[in-house]
């Protein structure tokens, strides 16, 4: 796989050899990572973790262990991506949350680039057989909307736009149950907010913060700074502190210490290098060291708590796309510079892997999104 672009400016990140890339995924369907030669080198040989082979390999159901010979029949190698099975809806700006059950939940989004088309529907996939199976519909359509696993297993998704006006903009929330496959309404939230985020506390409350409260959540038009609790016990939200600056599209965290880190994203017509700390002790936020260049993220996920506990971001957009990286250490509250990744990026996701290396696939390079990525990148701590 080639990147375009410019080189590495530091040897942290490489292009992603042990992952690379299929071509089909232009078409739009849905790849699977496998593991490659040298993480099952260096992992200890009694650990005896699943591999799931795509249906054209291996039976419906089908689990083999994850030693495998280096090379399988077919056209692809261990280490390579694989195409699995397609959704029934093409969607853009939708929500994916792993389930207890490990099917994966897809929810709402965009069928078109314009957002012409926002869906209600949901979708779950399923490992074992690399298909996608259509569940129950959300009550109303959604795009920017944010999607928590609970402590029960189900999933509260909140807020977000139904339509490309600014009324579309909700505060209604739904929970998905999965045991019945169907969306009940719950309470909702005290503001309308999209493109925000939620993060689940170790007290199993949600967090919902910030958000975008006009243009239909596309641009930084009126960022909230508002933030609210959601209790699952009594299925009721609460009002806490409020984000010392409004902001949408920024990326969260949970640190060790049980406070949650918000980072960048859009304030009132500028992309921000602030960072703010919530507490759940006091349900207050305090400001934190500040970022070297501003950058917001279409995915409230892009930063991740590293092993060492440090936390990574990369990429995002400030004036343009970027490829620097930067580390945030709660020891000090302080932001470094690390390695770039050798294409800049927005709109890209960002996952932490098994062995403690970060993912980066995806995205775009430009703030359009126009131009669209198929590469993906790994980060080494």
């Amino acid at each position: 796989m080639q990147f375009i672009g410019p080189t590495a400016g530091s040897p942290t990140f490489a292009p992603n050899r042990r992952h690379g890339v299929d071509q089909h995924l232009q078409s739009g369907g849905v790849a699977r990572v496998r593991r490659g030669q040298a993480d099952r080198e260096r992992e200890a040989a009694p650990v005896h973790q699943d591999l799931v082979l795509p249906p054209r390999l291996a039976p419906v159901g089908r689990v083999l262990p994850r030693f495998l010979p280096p090379l399988l029949p077919g056209p692809w190698h261990l280490g390579q991506w694989a195409m699995t099975g397609s959704m029934h809806d093409p969607r853009l700006q939708f929500t994916m949350t792993l389930l207890p059950s490990g099917q994966v939940l897809a929810v709402g989004g965009c069928r078109t680039s314009d957002c012409s088309v926002i869906l209600a529907g949901a979708e779950l996939y399923n490992p074992r057989t690399g298909t996608w199976t259509v569940t129950g519909s959300m009550h109303t359509p959604r795009v920017f909307h944010t999607a928590t696993l609970l402590p029960d297993g189900q999933v509260l998704v909140a807020g977000g736009a139904s339509n490309n006006s600014d009324t579309g903009i909700t505060n209604t929330t739904e929970i998905y149950n999965p045991r019945t496959g169907r969306w009940t309404m719950t309470s909702a939230m005290g503001d309308v907010r999209a493109r925000h985020t939620a993060t689940l506390l170790a007290n199993g409350e949600v967090l919902v913060a910030g958000g975008a409260q006009g243009t239909s959540g596309n641009d930084s038009g009126s960022p909230t700074a508002s933030a609210e609790l959601y209790d699952p016990r009594t299925s009721t939200w609460s009002w806490t502190g409020s984000l010392n600056l409004a902001r949408e599209a920024f990326t969260v965290v949970r640190l060790p210490s049980g406070d949650v880190l918000a980072a960048s994203g859009w304030g009132p017509n500028t992309a921000l290098t602030s960072a703010e700390l919530y507490s759940p002790r006091t349900g207050a936020w305090s400001m934190t060291g500040s970022l070297h260049e501003p950058r917001n993220f279409e995915a409230s996920a892009a930063a991740v708590l590293l092993r060492t506990g440090q936390v990574l971001v990369a990429g995002g957009h400030g004036n343009s796309p970027l490829a620097s990286a930067e580390l945030y250490s709660p020891r000090t509250g302080q932001w470094t510079l690390t390695g770039s990744m050798h294409l800049a990026r927005g709109e890209q996701t960002t996952t932490l892997l098994a062995n403690g290396e970060v993912l980066v696939a995806g995205g775009s390079l430009n703030f359009s999104g126009s131009i669209g990525l198929a590469g993906a990148e790994i980060y080494h701590p």
